[in-house]
């Protein structure tokens, strides 16, 4: 496809600015098709859900707002920001390596989610911005685990979708595949492989 003609090309002479701009509509253009298709995967998965459900996590209802700390299993604490929908299943992002859970693409998904009437769910991993711990001390298996908790006590024992970005696309596939009972689906680029 385009991106091999961009590998051809750049591998021949160094690309010009037009061509690196190409390359970039171009993954641009195709993130917006997977988001795309993640929306029309949750509008086919919504039954109703009752309105008065309630959320389970140290027995106390969460509601909407930002920078709720959940406790994990060794003491430290997963910063995360929830806002609460009607609408099953839930939409959690899961974003790249040693970025805060605020960004453009959370934020966008988040607004999305709030238009349509779904949850989200978003929270720094393990050592990154405002939850505890130390970023060394942080891997793709503890952010799993951490990931997991968060659906088991969020979620209200229902499905969610996953949105995974950068290393949050390795998330998703491990969650999924350790815990199938928690995921409706995986959504979001292609993970990348973690490689220097």
């Amino acid at each position: 496809g385009l991106h091999e003609a961009f590998s051809f090309l750049s591998s021949r002479r160094p690309p010009t600015s037009v061509e690196r701009l190409a390359e970039r509509l171009c993954c641009a253009r195709m993130y917006a098709v997977r988001l795309f298709a993640l929306f029309v995967a949750v509008e086919a998965l919504r039954p109703s859900r009752p309105s008065s459900s309630m959320r389970r996590w140290a027995s106390m209802q969460i509601e909407s707002g930002r920078n709720f700390k959940m406790p994990t299993t060794d003491g430290h604490e997963v910063c995360f920001d929830m806002w609460v929908g009607e609408k099953t299943p839930s939409i959690l992002y899961l974003p790249c390596l040693n970025k805060a859970k605020n960004s453009a693409k959370s934020s966008n998904l988040e607004s999305w989610c709030r238009q349509n009437g779904h949850t989200f769910i978003c929270a720094d991993y393990f050592g990154v911005a405002r939850s505890s711990g130390d970023f060394v001390d942080g891997t793709v298996g503890r952010w799993t685990e951490d990931t997991i908790r968060v659906i088991e006590n969020l979620a209200s024992g229902r499905k969610v979708v996953l949105v995974g970005a950068g290393v949050g696309g390795w998330v998703m596939l491990l969650v999924a595949k350790r815990r199938p009972d928690l995921v409706a689906g995986p959504g979001g680029p292609p993970p990348r492989p973690p490689l220097p």
